[in-house]
């Protein structure tokens, strides 16, 4: 019994199964690249702002204190992540690690995101030039950054001078 296999590159319609890269032409490889980076920077946001940038604020904002001011942000947030926009009622603070401000509420997904993407285009580092306290005229301390300092200080001081971390007392 014979078996033949009738097979064609060129279909009649142009179309061509595509080949890996090694065996691309060099438009095709070129196009395959261009897609490929379109394709990441979909991925990283290139093409979105943050959602909270579209919310409306009012023009000033005066607090009594932190707690108040605090709780207008979150009651600002709506249940919505500032970045992606989605309903989620288990948001999280979200604050600028250097200064220790509060920035707003983020969905897990965007917080670790936010804190892993810095692509310079990217609707994260968006984010960060003018999150919801920028855009409401707000800033708060998170919550425990004294402690985190101090912990982090006094952790430095340990691996400088040698001292095991199970031997260094912790606020």
């Amino acid at each position: 019994m014979t078996l033949a296999l009738h097979v064609t590159l060129d279909e009649p319609n142009g179309w061509r199964p595509p080949a890996c890269k090694r065996h691309m032409t060099d438009d095709e490889r070129a196009e395959a690249e261009d897609a490929e980076a379109r394709s990441r920077a979909w991925a990283v946001g290139a093409h979105l702002n943050p959602a909270c940038w579209y919310w409306p604020a009012p023009e000033t904002c005066t607090f009594s204190d932190d707690d108040a001011a605090n709780s207008f942000l979150a009651w600002w947030h709506s249940d919505q992540c500032a970045i992606c926009g989605h309903t989620c009622h288990d948001l999280q603070p979200d604050h600028d690690h250097e200064t220790g401000l509060m920035r707003g509420y983020l969905c897990r997904s965007c917080n670790t995101k936010e804190g892993l993407v810095f692509d310079e285009d990217s609707v994260y580092t968006r984010y960060r030039l003018r999150p919801p306290a920028v855009i409401l005229g707000i800033r708060i301390l998170y919550w425990n950054w004294d402690a985190i300092q101090a912990r982090n200080q006094r952790l430095a001081i340990a691996a400088h001078l040698g001292i095991p971390v199970s031997a260094v007392v912790l606020p």
